[in-house]
């Protein structure tokens, strides 16, 4: 678990987790990361749905987990519609700009893999 309120200075790669689903997703992703011999650390979102089994697994790995909340959309009295709901973590997201651990965050998502050119 990452201590909001300690400065780590340096850069690290932020990714979101919401469920169990997408695990496989983000260790790839960080096995990428490792393969390529990144100077920054993986450092996953977490948010309160992530079952404690998924953050065991992401500890042994050496992951960073850090825990947020969902944010909603502001009401507009319209609720997505069930094809949508893919959307819901969308929002959720904009978290990464509360992040003051680092000097800089690069945003990267479970589809990406890294390689060497």
């Amino acid at each position: 678990m990452i201590d909001p309120t300690t400065k780590d200075s340096g850069k690290a790669w932020v990714t979101l987790l919401t469920k169990t689903s997408y695990l496989q997703g983000c260790l790839v992703l960080h096995h990428s990361l490792e393969r390529v011999q990144s100077k920054y650390p993986l450092v996953v979102f977490a948010t309160p749905t992530l079952p404690e089994e998924a953050r065991v697994i992401l500890g042994h790995k050496g992951i960073r987990v850090r825990d947020i909340k969902y944010i909603d959309p502001p009401k507009s009295g319209k609720e997505l519609d069930e094809h949508d709901q893919r959307f819901h973590d969308t929002w959720t997201k904009l978290r990464c700009f509360e992040m003051a651990e680092y000097e800089v965050s690069f945003i990267i998502w479970y589809s990406w893999i890294m390689e060497l050119s």
